[in-house]
């Protein structure tokens, strides 16, 4: 069970669309938070209605030195100066080499309201964890939220451990010749 920071703001709203987070997750290794935006119904006029801030209906990532101006940009940094963003690949487990990492997890919504989560790990060591979002398309500029590295270190302190993996075997490693997935139970 995480601990909560509670939120609950509006990083950016323009008469269109709007980008809120309403609270950060902290686990004892990393943190997640849920970024929402909102529109107002059929926010361009057009026949499609529908505000797409991840770019899923492309079906793919944005090739590289690619970014649309519809989707919406989404960054984190700490204190010490490190960055990640949802424009440049993160690796899948904890960082070993100082880096931060940005996964996008669920997401999905409808025509006006669009919820995204994000994990980021590790958790800062000290100082302000900064959210980072500009979505050009709407006319929302880089703009930020600064969350208290205090309040995520002590929610940190608050997560539980429900269940643990301890008596779980470890997963063999794949075979050198086999380059698709591992199944293991």
């Amino acid at each position: 069970m995480p601990g909560v920071v509670p939120i609950e703001r509006v990083i950016a709203a323009t008469d269109e669309v709007a980008v809120a987070v309403s609270a950060v997750e902290v686990f004892a290794e990393g943190l997640a938070f849920e970024l929402v935006a909102m529109a107002t119904v059929d926010p361009r006029g057009d026949a499609s209605g529908r505000i797409d801030p991840m770019l899923f209906h492309l079906h793919r990532l944005p090739e590289a030195g690619e970014v649309p101006d519809a989707m919406l940009r989404v960054g984190v940094e700490f204190g010490d100066g490190r960055k990640a963003t949802n424009m440049e690949p993160s690796g899948y487990g904890p960082p070993d080499d100082g880096a931060i990492v940005l996964r996008p997890g669920g997401g999905g919504g409808s025509e006006e309201r669009y919820e995204q989560s994000f994990w980021v790990w590790p958790l800062p060591a000290d100082g302000v964890l900064r959210i980072v979002c500009e979505w050009p398309a709407f006319g929302i500029p880089v703009t930020t939220l600064d969350i208290d590295g205090e309040a995520i270190l002590d929610a940190a302190g608050r997560s539980q451990v429900v269940f643990s993996d301890d008596h779980l075997p470890y997963p063999p490693a794949p075979e050198a010749d086999d380059p698709g997935w591992t199944a293991y139970t």
